[in-house]
Parts: C-alpha cells; sequence; structure tokens
C-alpha cells in the first residue's frame, strides 16, 4: 500500500518503501533508534545476618585441612606447618571439587535462594547450580571487626594467574585479621602486610614469640581506605608491604594516613637481605620475626 501511494518500486526502493511506513507511523527505522548499553545491575545487598550464614556454610563444608590440594599448597609456603595450622585456627575452606562441590551448591540454593548464588560465587546451569570459578576453591573469610563474616576470598591452587578474586559486587571492607582489632591490649601495636596469606603467616609468628603485635593483611594494594589507619590511635604502626614497585608506591599513602589517624610512631620496615616480602626473608627463622 504504501509503495503504491508514493509510487515506489519495492524491489528497487525497498529501504525508500521502508522509511515510508516508519513515518507514516511514527516511529524510527531500527538503525536510526539510539544505541543503550545495557547495565548490568549490581546484586542486590543482603543483610549482614544472612551473609555470614551463607559464607559459614561454604568454609565449614570442607575446612582447609582436610583437602590434599590445599594443604599442598599451605605447607609449601615458607612457615609450612605453622601457616596451615593457623589457617585451619581462623576457619579457612575448600569448595569441594565434582559432585560434593555440587551437593554443596545446591544447599546453598536450597537454604537461601537465588539471591545468595552471587555472594556463593555460584551460577545457574540447566542442571542446577554450579560454582562460577570453579579452579578458585581455596576460600580465605573476611570479618568484620564485630567478627561477622562478610565475604570469601578465593585462591586458585593449580599455580594459574590472576591467583585471587572476590565475588562480584562483595569487595572486602576491611583488612584481613579485622575480628583481631577488639581483643588488643593497651601496647599491641599494629603491622600492615600483604594479603591474607602473609597475616596468617606473620601472625603465628609474633604468637610463637610472644610479641604483641595485631597484623592486618591488605586484599590488594589499592584497596588501601584511610579509615583502616583508625586503629592505630594512640599505637605504634608498622608497614611491611612487599618491596616491589607496587608495594614502595603505595607506602607513602600509608603512612600519612597512619600520622593522621593519631599512630605515636610510623615504621616502614624492609627485610635487610633484600626479599620481596619478610616471610620469603625469613622462612622459618623466628629470631628474625619480630623486625618487621
Amino acid at each position: 500500500m504504501v509503495a503504491l501511494a508514493r509510487k515506489l518500486n519495492i524491489r528497487t526502493n525497498f529501504r525508500s518503501v521502508l522509511f515510508e511506513a516508519a513515518a507514516l507511523a511514527r516511529t524510527t527505522m531500527p538503525s536510526e533508534r539510539p544505541f543503550t548499553p545495557s547495565v548490568r545491575k549490581p546484586p542486590v545487598p543482603l543483610p549482614k545476618e544472612k551473609v555470614h550464614a551463607v559464607l559459614q556454610m561454604l568454609i565449614a563444608a570442607c575446612p582447609v585441612a582436610h583437602d590434599s590440594q590445599a594443604r599442598a599448597y599451605l605447607m609449601s609456603r615458607p612457615s609450612g606447618r605453622m601457616l596451615l595450622d593457623e589457617a585451619e585456627r581462623a576457619g579457612w575452606g575448600v569448595f569441594p571439587k565434582d559432585r560434593a562441590g555440587l551437593r554443596l551448591a545446591a544447599q546453598v540454593l536450597s537454604k537461601f535462594g537465588p539471591e545468595a548464588l552471587t555472594l556463593a560465587d555460584l551460577r545457574m546451569s540447566k542442571s542446577g547450580p554450579v560454582p562460577q570459578h570453579p579452579a578458585y576453591r581455596l576460600l580465605i573469610p573476611f570479618r568484620t571487626p564485630e567478627g561477622l563474616l562478610h565475604t570469601l576470598q578465593r585462591r586458585r591452587l593449580d599455580g594459574r594467574a590472576p591467583k585471587y578474586l572476590f565475588p562480584a559486587g562483595y569487595r572486602a571492607l576491611w583488612p584481613y585479621g579485622a575480628e583481631a582489632m577488639g581483643s588488643m591490649g593497651p601496647q599491641t601495636s599494629v603491622v600492615y602486610v600483604e594479603g591474607a596469606v602473609d597475616t596468617l603467616e606473620r601472625t603465628g609468628k609474633y604468637r610463637a614469640l610472644g610479641e604483641d603485635r595485631l597484623v592486618l593483611g591488605l586484599p590488594g594494594i589499592a584497596t588501601w581506605r584511610g579509615e583502616w589507619a583508625t586503629v592505630c590511635k594512640g599505637r605504634e604502626a608498622r608497614v611491611a608491604l612487599d618491596t616491589d614497585r607496587a608495594g614502595e608506591a603505595a607506602v607513602p599513602r600509608l603512612v600519612a594516613d597512619l600520622w593522621q589517624a593519631g599512630a605515636t610512631a610510623v615504621h616502614r620496615t624492609r627485610p635487610s637481605d633484600g626479599r620481596k616480602d619478610w616471610n620469603t626473608a625469613t622462612r622459618n627463622n623466628l629470631s628474625t620475626a619480630s623486625r618487621p
């Protein structure tokens, strides 16, 4: 009808016919419509008590000492058995492999509903919930100063990179070890290191030596937040970040924030032998553990 009314040949002027039809319908051609990129909405925040319950189910399903691959990784670190003991004490877990993992995923869905899948790093498949990142099996619990679990950092155990990840929308709100803030004594000093593994290694060595120090682990250099320095008000602080380029570049900001927060003294410590971090420098030599 449009072709006849406008005296257009539908075979040779088909596109013109479409434009005329669109004009009559007061709409636009598909090519003229503005492009609107799709935006992935962040997950709806869950109540903190539910977050804690979901994460507790995950780490309780397979304690870290019950998985041979996780044990081998922790035992290969400089502190060896000490680190494994600290990880057990801190409640680290491992996401089970194969059918056991699928059963755990189904239990999470059944008990907490689909809104908990992102937090648990799960996704829906045709057969049911499955791990979103199955290679990241080591579960590292991050807690609030009140002791509630608020996220799990996951680590690969196959040596490939990237080594770590957090579930989408659930980054760490506090440094690793924040739950120990409430148990500090009046003379407790604070040591900042990189990562949860370094935190546990330093904590174990200080415990063995009777050193009164709280170790807090940054979940990545770029994650530092100024409010994490407030715990050092009236206390001595040590910045024991890695001595690589990223660590050294971050030191001035940490030092400035620590002084601003009211620290009584701030020290930048580095291994005297030039190693990248204190744990590779001291290995199992407890006599050097108190230096950073």
